[in-house]
Order: structure tokens, then sequence, then C-alpha cells
């Protein structure tokens, strides 16, 4: 396993690692007691093509130059070599499932690295458009529809069968209130009907007796 040690820089890119400096380094590192990598990077066949690195750089906060450490765990120089010929099987090609690798990467950390994604009124607007012109097959939507009312039925059909019962003789004296007040009407219609003719006919005898 390669570990590489950092190196200070100025801006000037000087380098300033002094041998008080590695002294210094050298007598706190006695206690330190180094921890066990995982078992997947302690492992035979992955200590064969992965290394961790650790490299310095510097960063400017408040006009100071800052030192700072970064570790990462990488494939080795070799192994880099076989991925960027192409002859390495374990790796996936980000480029063949995303095209261009830098711009999917760089707007996938624009995306989640935004604070308040807002967008303009015209830019809903579009896309409010774009799904309402859109052509979308609706055969899979109109069955999906038609089995959920069916299933709907098939769940509610106990419930509809216990209220029917429930309902059953408000339902009959209803129909039989109906049917009584038609039958009342219709007696009483032939009644005012019968009358009227009567009267007309009784008309009709007097007129000849006048004359």
């Amino acid at each position: 396993m390669c570990v590489c040690v950092p190196l200070l820089f100025t801006a000037s890119g000087v380098q300033r690692s002094t041998i008080k400096g590695r002294k210094e380094r050298n007598k706190r590192g006695r206690g330190i007691k180094f921890m066990s990598l995982p078992s997947l990077l302690s492992s035979a066949a992955s200590l064969s093509r992965m290394r961790v690195v650790q490299r310095g750089f510097l960063t400017r906060r408040g006009g100071r130059h800052l030192t700072q450490a970064a570790v990462a765990v990488e494939y080795r120089p070799a192994q880099q070599k076989r991925i960027s010929d192409g002859s390495y099987g374990r790796v996936i090609d980000a480029e063949v499932l995303h095209g261009d690798e830098q711009l999917f990467w760089g707007e996938r950390r624009n995306y989640y690295c935004k604070r308040a994604p807002y967008f303009p009124t015209w830019d809903r607007l579009a896309q409010t458009l774009i799904l309402m012109t859109r052509q979308v097959p609706r055969v899979p939507q109109e069955m999906a529809f038609r089995l959920m009312a069916v299933f709907l039925k098939l769940m509610l059909l106990p419930r509809i069968v216990m209220n029917a019962e429930l309902m059953l003789p408000s339902w009959v004296a209803t129909n039989a209130e109906g049917v009584i007040t038609q039958a009342v009407g219709d007696e009483e219609d032939a009644r005012e009907k019968r009358k009227e003719s009567e009267d007309t006919a009784g008309e009709k005898k007097e007129e000849p007796t006048k004359r």
C-alpha cells in the first residue's frame, strides 16, 4: 500500500519541509497507533489494485494560506493505465451510460448543491405546455382505470347489499305509496271526466226542450 506524504507549498510554490519539522513529526509519530484498514481494503486482491493517497494542498481564507490534506483510495498507476486503455473488465465506462461524463457529474453537483432552485414563470409554463401537448398512449391508463373500477365494485358489493337490505323496507313503502297515490289520482281523474261528460250530456238534453 502506497501512502504519499503531503507536501506543503507556499503561494510561490517553494517547499517548506525542513529537517526540524521532520524531527518533530517523527517524535509525534512514535506514539501513534495506526488504525487497521477495513477488510475490503486490506484483502490481498484489493492491495494489488488499490492504494491510499494523501495529497496536500493550499486554500486561501481571510487573506491567509491554509494547508489542507485530502485522503483518497484509488487504483495504482498500472491499473489506471489498464483502465484508460479500456482493457480492464471490472470498470464500467461512465460515458457509455451518461454520454459526456464531466457534464453529467457537473449537472448532478449543480442539482444537489442548489440552495433554492427557483424556476422562472415562462419555464413552468413551457413545461406545462409540453406536458399538455405530449402524445401519450391512453390504453394502459384506461385499462388500469377499468380494473380499478371493477375491483372497487367487488370491494363495495357486500356493503351495497347490506345497505340495500337496510333500506329495502323504506324503498318498498315509498314505492307502494307512489303506486297508491298514482292509483288514487287516476281514480279522481276518471270521476272528474265522468262528471264533465254527464254535465255536457245534460246540457245537450236541455237545449231541445227550450226550443
